[in-house]
């Protein structure tokens, strides 16, 4: 009897010791680029100080633009807050972007925003920050409130990354890319989401982390693949046209 009752605890044992290995393995599994490789350090300077010169100016800047949008932009703010990252990219690329006339580029980008979780998790713990709506009520918030760390801004992040590793395959749309997101990045102010360092510290490390992604071997194999996709999309693209 006492047996089969160690037999039972020492199943259990095992089985709990499997989940856990396979969930630590599941947080280190990457597509494209690990923490270990792009470390969050060497991606983005660290936030103002609380309480830091720096840091008031940032506040009272998200106040002084809140106070000169005309109702039309903090409209345009919130409708612009929730778009998926492949709307923005469609303002630039035009409506044939999507996973029909683009199933590889969206396999691949879809390994690189899995990665990019880790990179803002690693960051969000590693520069912790309170939303503007949380430190002063005068901040005027389009959208819902959250208690996530604020630095760096996680969309300006992410879009840039996503808007760089699209440039080497459309460079001619670079210059739109890039504007387009730096426009991304002041509705993140105008809604009241986040500081202006916030919204750099995002540029800057999605500069660095699309050059990082760029150097991965792994990364680096589908890019043949990646260009042939995008070659046929021009055509389909042209050939639409009026």
């Amino acid at each position: 009897m006492k047996r089969r009752h160690l037999i039972r605890i020492s199943s259990t044992v095992l089985l709990l010791w499997a989940i856990a290995g396979a969930q630590t393995a599941q947080s280190t599994v990457s597509a494209y680029l690990t923490l270990a490789e792009a470390p969050v350090a060497t991606l983005l300077p660290p936030p103002p100080a609380p309480g830091s010169p720096e840091d008031l100016a940032d506040l009272e800047t998200v106040l002084w633009v809140q106070s000169r949008l005309s109702e039309a932009e903090f409209t345009d703010a919130k409708a612009h807050g929730d778009r998926p990252w492949d709307e923005f990219i469609r303002d630039v690329l035009g409506p044939h972007f999507n996973a029909v006339n683009r199933p590889e580029t969206y396999r691949v980008l879809a390994g690189v925003r899995a990665d990019f979780e880790a990179f803002l998790a690693a960051a969000r713990q590693a520069y912790p920050r309170s939303r503007p709506p949380n430190r002063d009520e005068r901040v005027r918030l389009l959208g819902t409130r959250t208690d996530i760390g604020s630095y760096p801004s996680a969309k300006v992040w992410s879009f840039y990354n996503l808007g760089l590793l699209l440039a080497e395959l459309h460079p001619e749309c670079r210059p739109r890319l890039e504007a387009e997101i730096r426009r991304q990045g002041w509705m993140r102010i105008w809604g009241g989401h986040h500081y202006p360092s916030d919204v750099s510290a995002g540029l800057i490390a999605g500069e660095r982390l699309a050059r990082a992604f760029l150097s991965s071997p792994r990364f680096q194999k589908e890019l043949p693949v990646l260009r042939v996709e995008a070659a046929r999309f021009r055509s389909l693209s042209v050939s639409s046209q009026p």
